[in-house]
Protein backbone atom coordinates (compact mmCIF):
# COMPACT_ATOMS: atom_id res chain seq x y z
CA UNK A 1 0.00 0.00 0.00
CA UNK A 2 2.49 2.30 0.90
CA UNK A 3 4.78 1.59 -2.41
CA UNK A 4 0.96 2.66 -4.39
CA UNK A 5 1.00 5.66 -2.47
CA UNK A 6 4.61 7.15 -3.08
CA UNK A 7 4.49 5.95 -6.64
CA UNK A 8 1.34 8.14 -7.48
CA UNK A 9 2.53 10.53 -5.13
CA UNK A 10 6.15 11.12 -7.61
CA UNK A 11 4.04 10.51 -10.67
CA UNK A 12 1.67 13.56 -9.62
CA UNK A 13 4.91 15.39 -8.63
CA UNK A 14 6.23 14.78 -12.18
CA UNK A 15 3.08 15.54 -13.59
CA UNK A 16 2.86 19.04 -11.82
CA UNK A 17 6.55 19.89 -12.29
CA UNK A 18 5.96 19.26 -16.10
CA UNK A 19 3.26 21.35 -16.44
CA UNK A 20 4.59 24.23 -14.24
CA UNK A 21 8.04 24.34 -16.49
CA UNK A 22 5.82 23.89 -20.13
CA UNK A 23 3.99 26.78 -18.65
CA UNK A 24 7.01 28.94 -17.77
CA UNK A 25 8.50 28.61 -21.02
CA UNK A 26 5.26 28.95 -23.27
CA UNK A 27 5.04 32.04 -21.45
CA UNK A 28 8.54 33.49 -21.88
CA UNK A 29 8.22 32.70 -25.20
CA UNK A 30 4.79 34.08 -25.90
CA UNK A 31 6.14 37.29 -24.27
CA UNK A 32 8.98 37.61 -26.31
CA UNK A 33 6.70 36.93 -29.43
CA UNK A 34 4.64 39.74 -28.57
CA UNK A 35 7.34 42.12 -27.78
CA UNK A 36 9.13 41.34 -31.43
CA UNK A 37 5.71 42.11 -32.67
CA UNK A 38 5.12 45.49 -30.88
CA UNK A 39 9.00 46.47 -31.71
CA UNK A 40 8.05 45.89 -35.24
CA UNK A 41 4.68 47.74 -35.07
CA UNK A 42 6.57 50.79 -33.53
CA UNK A 43 9.17 50.52 -36.80
CA UNK A 44 5.99 51.58 -38.97
CA UNK A 45 4.56 53.89 -36.77
CA UNK A 46 8.04 55.80 -36.70
CA UNK A 47 8.32 55.55 -40.68
CA UNK A 48 5.20 56.58 -40.95
CA UNK A 49 5.72 59.62 -38.78
CA UNK A 50 8.52 60.81 -40.38
CA UNK A 51 7.57 61.17 -43.95
CA UNK A 52 4.47 63.55 -42.31
CA UNK A 53 6.70 65.58 -39.73
CA UNK A 54 7.55 68.71 -41.06
CA UNK A 55 10.10 70.37 -38.45
CA UNK A 56 13.53 69.74 -39.26
CA UNK A 57 14.56 69.28 -35.52
CA UNK A 58 11.77 66.04 -35.02
CA UNK A 59 12.37 64.64 -38.22
CA UNK A 60 16.02 64.55 -37.64
CA UNK A 61 15.52 62.96 -34.12
CA UNK A 62 13.20 60.53 -35.53
CA UNK A 63 15.71 59.56 -38.50
CA UNK A 64 18.20 58.83 -35.97
CA UNK A 65 15.93 56.55 -33.91
CA UNK A 66 14.46 54.91 -37.15
CA UNK A 67 18.50 54.29 -38.06
CA UNK A 68 19.09 52.71 -34.79
CA UNK A 69 15.92 50.75 -34.92
CA UNK A 70 16.72 49.36 -38.35
CA UNK A 71 20.37 48.39 -37.23
CA UNK A 72 18.88 46.39 -34.40
CA UNK A 73 17.86 42.66 -34.92
CA UNK A 74 14.54 42.27 -34.13
CA UNK A 75 14.44 38.51 -32.43
CA UNK A 76 15.33 36.98 -28.78
CA UNK A 77 17.79 34.06 -29.18
CA UNK A 78 19.08 31.79 -26.32
CA UNK A 79 22.70 32.03 -26.88
CA UNK A 80 22.19 32.67 -30.68
CA UNK A 81 20.96 28.91 -31.12
CA UNK A 82 16.79 29.19 -30.64
CA UNK A 83 15.27 32.41 -31.76
CA UNK A 84 12.17 32.44 -29.45
CA UNK A 85 9.01 33.33 -30.91
CA UNK A 86 5.75 31.41 -31.46
CA UNK A 87 7.03 28.77 -34.22
CA UNK A 88 9.57 27.54 -31.37
CA UNK A 89 6.79 26.44 -29.24
CA UNK A 90 4.41 24.55 -31.60
CA UNK A 91 7.93 23.16 -33.25
CA UNK A 92 9.19 21.87 -29.53
CA UNK A 93 5.36 20.32 -29.09
CA UNK A 94 5.69 18.02 -32.00
CA UNK A 95 9.10 16.80 -31.37
CA UNK A 96 7.93 16.01 -28.18
CA UNK A 97 5.12 14.01 -29.75
CA UNK A 98 7.48 12.45 -31.81
CA UNK A 99 9.91 10.87 -29.67
CA UNK A 100 7.06 10.04 -27.10
CA UNK A 101 5.60 8.01 -30.64
CA UNK A 102 9.14 6.20 -31.16
CA UNK A 103 9.83 5.40 -27.32
CA UNK A 104 6.31 3.67 -27.38
CA UNK A 105 6.98 2.33 -29.99
CA UNK A 106 10.01 0.54 -28.57
CA UNK A 107 8.98 -0.07 -25.46
CA UNK A 108 5.98 -2.61 -27.16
Amino acid sequence: MFEMYTLARSRVFLYVWLTHYSFRLCAIVLTTHFTMKQAYRTKSIVSDTNNRILDISTKEELHLFSNQILRRSMEFTTCDVFTLNAHFITSTIFAVITYFIVLFQYVR
